[in-house]
């Protein structure tokens, strides 16, 4: 759906809007892979679990970019909590970066996120990723991105949902997004979204059945090429 994903309530909300945790009905893990213009060190890989405690459900997510020369890793922790029809949600992300020959960089962000069910046909969230602009190191003024979020999703019938969504890195310029989300039939669903900076489309398809959920999805982007994001999720039921 174009990444159009801060007012998803699924097991990824644990990365995209740790809110969005409060709207799940079941604990739930799974295991994300994404390969980006066929260049390996580019890969990425990401895991993530869900589970509730009476009314408050806590995430945990372990992330890795990169390859043996350079590498991002991240092990994250968030809790959200689900009051009427409004979800809030913090997280805290151990931040890992390692270069060849360079000593190792570890840094902690904290990440906010807040979801509103204006009715049951229209949602709106938002989310801001680092809001303590934490640097990369002390003695550089360059800091690790800080990312705002903003959104509104839209199911005008059982079969169809829209989403709409801006996206901000202080450093650069906003991205807005679109997304739309069909299901022919139960369990199979269909996804197309857009992005504007940088220009991209993208396709995907899932399929749910019992307790697991498969999911793939391309993006490409014209003068880069393509990227690929495979998914599987398990519901504990």
């Amino acid at each position: 759906m174009g990444n159009t994903s801060v007012t998803g309530t699924d097991l990824w909300s644990v990365v995209n809007n740790i809110s969005g945790l409060a709207g799940l009905q079941a604990p739930a893990c799974g295991i994300y892979y994404a390969s980006y213009f066929g260049i390996k060190s580019l890969n990425k890989y990401n895991a993530a679990v869900a589970i509730p405690y009476r009314q408050l459900w806590t995430g945990i997510n372990i992330s890795r970019y990169g390859d043996e020369n350079y590498n991002e890793s991240f092990l994250g922790l968030g809790l959200a909590h689900k009051i009427r029809n409004v979800s809030l949600g913090l997280k805290a992300d151990l931040f890992q970066l390692q270069i060849t020959e360079e000593k190792n960089i570890h840094k902690v962000l904290i990440s906010f996120g807040g979801q509103a069910e204006l009715s049951k046909e229209l949602s709106f969230g938002a989310y801001i990723y680092n809001m303590s602009q934490a640097k990369v190191r002390k003695d550089l003024e360059e800091r690790l991105p800080t990312i705002m979020k903003l959104g509104i999703l839209w199911k005008p019938s059982s079969k169809i949902v829209l989403s709409a969504e801006t996206e901000k890195e202080i450093r650069y310029s906003i991205n807005w997004k679109a997304g739309l989300e069909y299901t022919p039939v139960k369990g199979f669903r269909i996804w197309t979204g857009i992005n504007t900076f940088p220009s991209r489309v993208f396709f995907g398809a899932g399929i749910r059945k019992y307790n697991f959920e498969i999911a793939y999805a391309a993006g490409t982007m014209s003068k880069a090429g393509s990227t690929h994001h495979l998914n599987l999720n398990y519901f504990f039921r």
